[in-house]
C-alpha cells in the first residue's frame, strides 16, 4: 500500500486489510508447522519409536490461539502460582 492510501482509508477499511494481513501471517506460520509435523512424523514412522501428538494440537486458529486451548481451573492456577512462588524464594502468606 502506498503511503498516500493511507491516509483516505476509514477506520473500517484498515481494519479489513489489517485482518487479512493476520489471516495471512497465520496461514503461512500454519504451512511451518505442518511440515514440521509431517517431517516428524516421517522419521517416527520409520524409526518406529513413539506415536506423535495429532497434527491439530499444533496448528494456530485465525484469533492467534492454537486450536485444542485448555482453560485452567481454579485450583490448578493456584498450584502453579505456589510452585512459582517457591521456585522465587517467596513464602506463602495465608489469610
Amino acid at each position: 500500500m502506498n503511503p498516500n492510501d493511507f491516509w483516505i482509508l476509514t477506520c473500517a477499511e484498515f481494519s479489513v486489510i489489517c485482518e487479512g494481513y493476520n489471516r495471512k501471517e497465520i496461514n503461512e506460520i500454519n504451512k511451518v508447522i505442518m511440515q514440521a509435523w509431517y517431517i516428524e512424523y516421517m522419521r517416527i514412522t520409520v524409526e518406529n519409536t513413539k506415536e506423535l501428538s495429532g497434527l491439530d494440537e499444533f496448528l494456530i486458529d485465525i484469533d492467534g490461539k492454537t486450536k485444542k486451548h485448555k482453560t485452567q481451573t481454579d485450583e490448578e492456577m493456584m498450584q502453579k502460582a505456589r510452585l512459582l512462588n517457591a521456585a522465587m524464594g517467596g513464602i506463602e502468606i495465608i489469610n
